[in-house]
């Protein structure tokens, strides 16, 4: 037998406040193993700043007979692999970074479309001049 403790409910929130808001609905998500529960969910507020990352862990039974060994080695590796959250925000000088949406205001995020915008501008002038 597999030995789990006592029957526990664990559960861990991360409370996320961001600089600019999530585009994210979020999930809910549990994984039942033998004598084993698993949740994992992102919670969104309205606005989007502010974002609730918990994983939560219940044992119901303090020991998992022989037989579901195998299917409790199932358990753990699907939730292992979904148990994660990344969440990517850039920062400069220990500031969180937004990048402007207006394309004069952001020459390094838009750098591939000035080069498109300047090839057909040298492109035009060269077909007008005859070049």
């Amino acid at each position: 037998p597999l030995n789990m403790g006592r029957p526990r409910r664990i559960r861990h929130v991360y409370e996320i406040r961001l600089p600019a808001p999530l585009q994210a609905p979020g999930w809910d998500d549990t994984y039942r193993g033998p004598s084993v529960t698993a949740r994992i969910q992102l919670q969104v507020d309205r606005g989007g700043r502010t974002a609730r990352f918990v994983r939560e862990l219940e044992v119901r039974e303090p020991c998992i007979p022989p037989s579901q060994v195998p299917a409790f080695a199932d358990f753990r590796s699907e939730v292992l692999s979904h148990s994660g959250a990344v969440l990517r925000v850039a920062v400069r000088n220990d500031r969180f970074h937004t990048p402007p949406r207006n394309l004069l205001e952001n020459i390094e995020a838009y750098w591939g479309r000035w080069l498109v915008v300047i090839f057909f501008l040298a492109y035009w002038a060269a077909a007008l001049l005859g070049v």
